[in-house]
């Protein structure tokens, strides 16, 4: 992604709106990135500029959303037997 930053909530919205499947009204779709952002312990990703607006640095995201794939197929793994924890 060539994006250095996505500002704002609108722009989250649309940059989420592949990943998560929001809702097209605005409000619920923001609600879901709020929940989702807590449910998942993303804060820290998450940040705000002077005047408020909450913005994100998309390789941030890209690289926890790696993480948590790796870490998925390794339980898929485990479940199956294939290695040990």
């Amino acid at each position: 992604m060539s994006e250095d930053l996505v500002i704002g909530r609108k722009e989250l919205i649309r940059y989420f709106q592949g990943r998560l499947r929001l809702p097209s009204d605005q409000k619920d779709a923001w609600q879901k990135i709020c929940r989702w952002r807590k449910k998942y312990g993303l804060e820290l990703l998450f940040h705000h500029d002077v005047n408020g607006k909450p913005y994100i640095i998309p390789v941030e995201i890209e690289a926890w959303d790696g993480e948590v794939q790796r870490l998925e197929a390794a339980e898929k793994r485990m479940a199956a037997g294939d290695i040990q924890p």
